[in-house]
């Protein structure tokens, strides 16, 4: 991921609605390399699934790339 680029990691409860998110400035990874990403989300009390998503933002916020990465279900 180039140095202008933001990944950017939500985590949204079954409305769609944004429950935590973190950003992180790109870390000049070469292409079809892996970025190892972690994301110390403290879950919330409401049992429910949620979906993971990643987008990856150009220095003006515009969305380049944007793809659901999981899902977390919370007892």
């Amino acid at each position: 991921m180039a140095s202008n680029l933001t990944l950017v990691t939500k985590i949204l409860n079954s409305a769609g609605k944004v429950e935590g998110s973190q950003s992180q400035t790109g870390q000049n990874v070469a292409p079809q390399s892996t970025l190892n990403v972690s994301y110390p989300w403290s879950a919330v009390s409401t049992a429910g699934t949620y979906t993971i998503e990643a987008l990856v933002q150009d220095s003006a916020g515009k969305t380049l790339e944007h793809a659901k990465v999981g899902t977390v279900t919370v007892k």
